[in-house]
């Protein structure tokens, strides 16, 4: 049986190879906290003046959403482009809305322009998605087979990005040169300062009149030398593709969302009594001292009374209103984490908190805020040395760098398995010993356990799968079930019976409850196996899968199929993003096509290799479980540089084809006169 060389030598490579790789994540500029507004302590005045003002700030910004889908206007959506508009609109000098801007809304200046940024925000999310939609639709027409190389980069350049050159094509434009349109002041001649009106008389008629230089735009990006028939063909198409996936515009009137700056809210918080006699009696105490012993003397009781004081916090927020220096008191549940205190205690017994964008959404339970901080500090890994025998026969330099890397398979039972053949988000059997708590899937035996009416508790906790097909099997009974419902109410001619059925049988808080639920369970099992993942196998750098993973979910439908494996996909691949990106750890995509397919060691490619969780290789007669198989492939794929993140299935196997041969070459074998590769469902 064929087995893995180096596999240990693997797991290391250079600092300087990773500017070569597909790095996909970067560090978090903020991360965010939730708190709960206290909605017994929350005045009725205040509830109904937040309302108003989430009723105000929807509607302009349904306003700047329809501005924004102008054909003229398309293009202020572009990255920060927003603040141009709301400058000239402040200015008075925006030509589309000529004067001073005055909202119809009655909202202050700080806000609007709030709403105009979120405003921007949908836009480009809706023409990025459309885009990528576009993109994924083409690439799966038989017309992109015909596609040259040049036009298959034409179309990727006005696709993969919002440019100003993508809205010129929308506007039934046909550009040469794919890019960004980039303004240009060109400075005007300053004339010098004339004293005396003699001399200035002197001076202009001896002065030749200069020209004023206006503003120009010019053009820079990369030019497609193709044939103007051509160029209209493909721009004709991409249009038609991306009307059809772009959609209506957004409708705005659900959101129930209030976005505030620092200029529009301030986080406070009450100091304790308990510090306020601290202080006082330290004060008292250090006036027989010195003058710096008494201040820090005094500092030092503060700071340790505040960390030991009893009684909880009292945080609250100074919301601005339409008003013009009037704000509102909104108190918090819980509290807003310490280390954003600035330790200046105000002049009306309070504490300012340093926070950023502060989000205020209703839901059915109240008002929750969500703060936006900046990140500042890393969290980085123990990633353990490489081990000292190994890498000392491989005579690297002394001052190389060496980075940990691995790869992760994507999988159906479990979140992902890595290289070493550890699963992680599977199932398993927990045990709950006294005093100890499990949070999320509490039940009663575990209740028990952790308040010692049971020595320990053992059970069993669902997987990734499990509870992914819980979760479809719920979904498609109670949307067969509505639907049903829905066909009786509008097929009844009483209309007593109809409006009953709307109202007590087809309402949607009880069924989002229960999704939300769902959700919050698999969100659990994926936060929980990377957190695992981080403790027990580190690395400076972890290998995906570029297109992620579908999910089998055979026996329900297909649209509840497609929502699941979409939405799971995008959570796995976010939560590793951000959760590698708080501590340095970098994530690289590779191309995925035929990983558990293909032989890790004689690269032979064979529908037949993988059945189920075994592979098992007939040409060199490897054995080994197929996700592993999948996850040593990313591995050795991030490491190979024939290897990138998008490539199609032909030049995948073009490259598999060619370590074969390599392989076979080695070891004086006859190689496979070709490849027996089969579409896997996981891919699809």
């Amino acid at each position: 049986m064929a087995s893995l060389e180096n596999h240990e030598a693997l797991h290391f490579i250079p600092s300087a190879l990773l500017g070569t790789l597909d790095v996909v994540n970067d560090n978090p500029r903020y991360v965010t906290t939730t708190r709960w507004v206290d909605m017994e302590k929350l005045d009725p005045e205040v509830e109904k003046t937040l309302d108003d003002l989430i009723e105000r700030f929807t509607r302009e910004t349904t306003k700047w959403v329809n501005v924004l889908d102008r054909r003229e206007l398309r293009s202020y959506c572009i990255g920060d482009r927003y603040r141009e508009m709301r400058d000239a609109l402040v200015a008075g000098t925006f030509g589309p809305l000529p004067g001073k801007y005055a909202p119809a809304t009655g909202l202050q200046a700080r806000m609007w322009k709030a709403a105009l940024q979120v405003a921007s925000s949908v836009q480009s999310n809706r023409w990025r998605k459309a885009q990528s939609e576009a993109l994924s639709e083409l690439r799966k027409r038989p017309v992109w087979s015909t596609l040259s190389d040049a036009e298959r980069a034409y179309v990727r350049a006005l696709l993969n990005e919002l440019t100003d050159s993508f809205f010129y094509m929308m506007n039934t434009g046909n550009p040469e040169v794919v890019g960004s349109w980039v303004k240009v002041e060109e400075e005007k001649p300053q004339k010098p300062k004339q004293k005396t009106k003699a001399k200035a008389k002197a001076k202009a008629k001896t002065k030749t009149k200069t020209k004023t230089k206006v503003k120009e735009k010019k053009f820079e990006g990369k030019r497609f030398d193709l044939p103007d028939a051509a160029r209209e063909d493909l721009c004709d198409l991409i249009r038609h593709l991306v009307h059809e996936h772009l959609g209506r515009t957004p409708v705005m009137s659900s959101a129930r969302t209030l976005w505030l700056d620092t200029g529009c809210v301030d986080v406070l918080e009450e100091i304790l009594e308990s510090v306020e006699k601290a202080s006082a009696s330290s004060k008292e105490e250090a006036a027989e001292n010195t003058a710096t012993a008494a201040e820090s003397k005094a500092v030092d009781a503060v700071n340790a009374v505040k960390a030991k004081a009893s009684g909880p916090r009292t945080q609250y927020l100074n919301i601005m209103t339409t008003r013009k220096g009037q704000r509102v008191r909104v108190p918090l549940k819980g509290f807003v984490p310490g280390s954003l205190f600035d330790g200046k205690p105000r002049e009306d017994n309070t504490m300012k908190l340093d926070a950023s964008t502060i989000r205020i959404i209703r839901t059915e339970r109240g008002f929750k805020a969500v703060f936006q901080h900046d990140f500042k500090t890393l969290d980085p890994l123990p990633v353990p040395p490489p081990k000292t025998a190994l890498f000392e026969a491989m005579n690297l330099p002394a001052t190389m760098k060496l980075l940990r890397i691995v790869g992760l398979d994507l999988g159906v039972t479990e979140v992902f398995t890595d290289d070493d053949g550890n699963h992680w988000g599977g199932s398993e059997d927990y045990v709950v010993e006294p005093g100890r708590h499990r949070k999320g899937m509490m039940d009663a035996r575990q209740d028990e356990a952790a308040n010692g009416q049971i020595k320990t508790c053992t059970g069993y906790m669902p997987g990734l799968n499990a509870l992914m097909r819980k979760f479809a099997q719920y979904r498609d009974e109670k949307l067969r079930r509505r639907n049903e419902l829905r066909d009786q109410a509008k097929n009844t001619k009483d209309p007593v019976k109809r409006r009953n059925i709307e109202k007590n049988n087809l309402g949607s808080k009880a069924f989002d409850k229960k999704c939300a639920a769902y959700k919050a369970a698999i969100t659990q099992i994926v936060n929980r196996a990377i957190n695992r993942l981080f403790l027990k196998n580190p690395a400076d750098v972890y290998v995906l899968e570029c297109f992620g993973s579908s999910f089998d979910l055979s026996g329900f439908s297909k649209k509840t199929r497609r929502y699941l494996s979409s939405w799971v996909r995008g959570l796995i691949r976010e939560r590793i993003c951000f959760k590698c990106s708080r501590r340095g750890v970098k994530v690289v995509e590779v191309a995925a096509a035929y990983s558990s397919q293909a032989c890790p060691v004689c690269h032979a490619v064979d529908h037949r290799n993988r059945s189920g969780d075994h592979h098992g290789c007939d040409f060199c007669d490897h054995e080994g479980d197929s996700d592993a198989v999948g996850a040593y492939a990313m591995l050795t794929r991030a490491a190979n540089p024939k290897f990138r993140r998008f490539m199609t299935r032909e030049s995948v196997l073009e490259v598999e084809y060619g370590l074969h041969l390599a392989y076979c070459a080695k070891n004086g074998l006859e190689p496979l006169p070709e490849f027996k590769p089969r579409v896997h469902k996981r891919s699809s």
